[in-house]
């Protein structure tokens, strides 16, 4: 089940979507999917929107107007045969309460290039370099907490829970970032996304913060 935060867009999950062939369906537009959300013992709905990325993968995203257990399903026509998805159950949390997520509540993070901060992810091409002396690295600014004496590591984990990379990120002032070299980004697999990230701090008081979240897609 995936947690969200109330009247906050979130990215749920990637869906590839083939042909009775076996071929990536990459043309279907948001109004050709047929979509809901609906929270469950209730009347209200929300509409999700469903974005193509890349090789017939499709994004979901939905932005949920009221707290409570969400079920969100939706279906597309392929070659006039209608294709349904396994629903998605979605529990939605206000920033408040006590829950991991609810916990981000007090992080302020703006994010830079490679990084899309609508959908908290982080973009990169396997094989490139993302270094700091290039202006490409993987960088964040934090302003709260204080990151004066914490350290900081950026972790890459496939959605089975299997660290790919974990690394230790520079504090520069308010900017968290990391450089990635070529051969540690060839050795990611690419595709729908398979990993997700976090940038986990330890503040000078010892104290563990989670400043950011999200998944990461690698492309050729």
């Amino acid at each position: 089940m995936i947690t969200a935060i109330v009247s906050t867009a979130v990215y749920l999950k990637p869906e590839l979507l083939l042909d009775a062939n076996g071929d990536a369906v990459t043309t279907k537009v948001n109004g050709e999917w047929a979509k809901t959300a609906r929270l469950l013992g209730t009347a209200t709905t929300a509409t999700p929107a469903i974005t193509h990325v890349a090789g017939g993968v499709y994004d979901i995203s939905v932005t949920f107007s009221a707290i409570g257990y969400w079920s969100v399903e939706y279906s597309v026509t392929v070659d006039g045969e209608t294709v349904f998805f396994d629903p998605v159950l979605v529990r939605v949390i206000t920033a408040a309460q006590a829950d991991p997520a609810a916990a981000l509540s007090g992080v302020s993070v703006v994010t830079v290039s490679p990084i899309d901060t609508s959908n908290d992810r982080i973009t990169l091409v396997r094989g490139d370099a993302y270094l700091n002396a290039d202006g490409r690295a993987v960088a964040f600014t934090v302003t709260s907490p204080s990151l004066v004496g914490a350290t900081a590591t950026l972790v890459f984990r496939t959605y089975a829970g299997v660290e790919a990379l974990s690394k230790a990120m520079t504090i520069s002032g308010t900017t968290v970032r990391v450089d990635l070299t070529s051969v540690e980004t060839a050795a990611l697999t690419t595709g729908t996304p398979i990993y997700k990230y976090e940038v986990v701090a330890t503040l000078s008081g010892g104290s563990t913060a989670t400043l950011a979240q999200g998944v990461v897609w690698v492309q050729d």
